[in-house]
């Protein structure tokens, strides 16, 4: 009888022990949305500790525009990079939905984002999906997709107060330049409306090696010039010039319109006098040359 009694309460005792926890799955939820919050809270105060902490030591984050990140050291450089051309304040982000798997040891949240470049010229909207998994008791981020729309121009006012319909017009006239070895470049602006005509050669040891027909354009939604580059023996090329104080200006390829600062080629030009310019050429973040240019009509 005691052997009976015993068997029946050792049954009790293992199948109470194994009883599945009851999953509350609403709960869970929530504690996913406020997550979200405080993802997008530690981004606004570019806290790279917290938003990594967000992830599970074994993690993918694929990011628009940028490398899949499958450890912490990837992922804190393309952070940084990226909290580098963002105007934290602008993030916005939505929690369209969460799911919870009835095991309550996996789950998804999806929904949109907007944010604006570090300069106030561009914005993003986006969306993006997090899934997660529970890990020792606390949710963390196994898989996280963004995706972003093309980057869009915001209609701003005069950069910095600039305006630089006026002051694009230092840059009329006939310039030359002979810093070059046995090579003299000159180039021709002149006004049409709010754009300009250029004419542009570079002749060494007598011989023409390089001829364009530029066209400057005035943007009033980006607050810059567009410079289209016509080479005579090549393909033509879109360039961005724009005023960044009274007497400094700076060219860079279209391209990196929507985030100058990483641009891998620009000019920074200064006028010194209304008849001479130093212009440097930087590759890379690399200045590779240094050019003088002299009014001479």
């Amino acid at each position: 009888m005691k052997t009976i009694v015993s068997f029946f309460c050792t049954c009790i005792i293992l199948f109470g022990c194994s009883k599945t926890p009851k999953v509350d799955i609403n709960k869970d939820i929530e504690t996913l949305r406020i997550i979200e919050d405080q993802w997008v809270e530690a981004a606004k105060a570019g806290d790279i500790d917290k938003i990594l902490n967000w992830y599970a030591p074994i993690s993918v984050d694929m990011a628009y525009n940028i490398p899949v990140s499958l450890d912490n050291q990837a992922r804190r450089k393309a952070i940084e990079s990226w909290l580098g051309i963002i105007d934290l304040k602008s993030m916005k982000n939505t929690t369209d939905d969460v799911q919870v798997s009835s095991s309550g040891d996996l789950a998804f949240t999806r929904g949109t984002s907007y944010q604006k470049s570090s300069d106030g010229l561009t914005e993003y909207s986006g969306r993006w999906v997090s899934i997660y998994k529970k890990i020792d008791g606390n949710w963390k981020v196994i898989v996280n997709i963004d995706h972003n729309d093309s980057p869009r121009p915001l209609q701003t006012e005069p950069s910095n107060g600039l305006n630089q319909v006026e002051l694009m017009k230092k840059q009329v006239g006939y310039w030359e330049s002979n810093d070059l070895k046995d090579t003299i470049q000159f180039y021709e602006t002149k006004a049409f409306g709010k754009g300009y005509d250029n004419y542009y050669k570079q002749v060494t040891n007598g011989k023409t090696v390089f001829e364009s027909k530029d066209l400057w354009s005035y943007d009033k939604n980006i607050d810059k010039y567009l410079w289209i580059v016509l080479p005579k023996r090549s393909d033509s090329e879109t360039r961005l010039i724009w005023y960044t104080t009274e007497d400094k200006y700076q060219v860079i390829k279209f391209k990196d319109f929507a985030v100058p600062e990483k641009a891998d080629w620009k000019i920074e030009g200064e006028f010194k006098s209304p008849k001479i310019i130093i212009e440097t050429t930087i590759v890379n973040n690399k200045p590779i040359k240094t050019e003088t240019w002299t009014r001479i009509k």
